[in-house]
């Protein structure tokens, strides 16, 4: 099954043993969804400097599981406020929505892993 928000080939590759990429995808969507909800009360609190804060960081953790296009969005935000330009706060909601789909598919994705290593024990 592929996947949309994410590379789950590339992480396989680059870690290659399955428990660590388990442990890695599970820390990264726990992550995932605390700095959704932050980011959610930071732009509707109007506090720029904490919604790039947490566009940063949700930069990183997208990274390690090669969501691309949540990497992009974040950056995008992260690196427009870091300029000055406020106007790529309007993009905020799309990240949280991409959070909460790539959060998604990382539960469906562990969820089959484990299946898979039940299987094979």
């Amino acid at each position: 099954m592929g996947y949309v928000e994410f590379d789950a080939d590339e992480v396989m590759q680059e870690f290659g043993d399955a428990s660590v990429v388990s442990e890695l995808a599970g820390i990264v969507r726990t992550d995932l969804g605390s700095y959704a909800r932050d980011l959610q009360a930071a732009y509707a609190a109007g506090t720029l400097e904490e919604v790039r804060r947490l566009a940063h960081a949700i930069k990183g953790a997208a990274g390690n599981v090669a969501a691309r296009a949540v990497c992009t969005l974040a950056a995008a935000i992260d690196n427009g406020l870091r300029a000055g330009d406020t106007s790529v706060a309007a993009q905020t909601p799309d990240l949280i929505a991409a959070c909460s789909r790539l959060e998604r598919e990382l539960g469906e994705w562990l969820e089959t892993l484990s299946q898979t290593e039940d299987a094979t024990r």
